[in-house]
């Protein structure tokens, strides 16, 4: 028994954060619209009553207030998505009380397929690397120019190694006449003469903080794929 009300928990979990509830989420942006997208979807989809509803927008009215408050507050993000997620337990626990048991099967029920369709989407896009090597190559470098402070010449510079970087992973990757041994050791290559480029670039400072941060990215990178295996 109390696996199954463990899962029917986790699974009205879910359906608070596909409909866009996730705690991340409501502290970036505004909450109050999240909680209108909320009622839209009880009222078309679960078919709450008229006081049901009138009891949804009390409730609604409540959170949003606190929604608001937390995300204005001068807490730290750490902080705020507590907050938030205790506001949540709040208003998870109040829908409880308004919805029937049917109602919360079909809340359940729209939850797991939003989620099952979100897993299938990140499994089909995996591992998620840039689709469009020049549009990736500009937003590096911009962020690249902020937080190393490089010149225009440098960030024109940086962008263009970048996509030709990225241009050669891809067509490698898309290349099925290569052995994996054979395009690992090419990938290497692809590597080694991208940070031969970047070290021409930036001057020694910047290039030293870029290295670290670059091999930071890289172990995170590891470390990610290994979790996922």
């Amino acid at each position: 028994m109390k696996g199954i009300r463990m899962k029917n928990v986790v699974l009205l979990t879910v359906a608070f954060a596909t409909l866009g509830f996730a705690n991340a989420r409501l502290v970036e942006n505004e909450p109050c619209k999240r909680l209108e997208k909320m009622e839209t979807y009880l009222k078309d989809s679960v078919k709450i009553t008229a006081e049901q509803t009138a009891k949804i927008k009390t409730a609604h009215a409540t959170a949003c207030t606190k929604f608001k408050a937390i995300k204005a507050s001068q807490q730290s993000e750490e902080e705020k998505k507590a907050a938030m997620r205790d506001a949540q337990k709040s208003l998870k626990a109040e829908y409880k009380t308004i919805l029937t048991n049917e109602q919360q099967a079909k809340l359940k029920a729209k939850g797991k397929n939003m989620h099952n369709a979100k897993m299938a989407g990140e499994k089909k896009n995996k591992p998620g690397k840039p689709k469009n090597p020049a549009k990736h190559a500009e937003e590096r470098s911009q962020k690249m120019k902020v937080k190393y402070g490089l010149s225009d010449e440098q960030t024109a510079r940086v962008k263009t190694a970048i996509e030709t970087m990225l241009t050669k992973k891809e067509a490698l990757k898309a290349d099925s006449t290569v052995s994996k041994s054979d395009k690992a050791a090419k990938m290497k290559e692809v590597r080694d003469t991208f940070i031969t480029s970047m070290q021409s670039i930036l001057t020694a400072e910047q290039f030293a903080k870029w290295k670290v941060d670059s091999e930071e990215m890289r172990e995170k990178g590891k470390e990610k794929r290994n979790k996922s295996k």
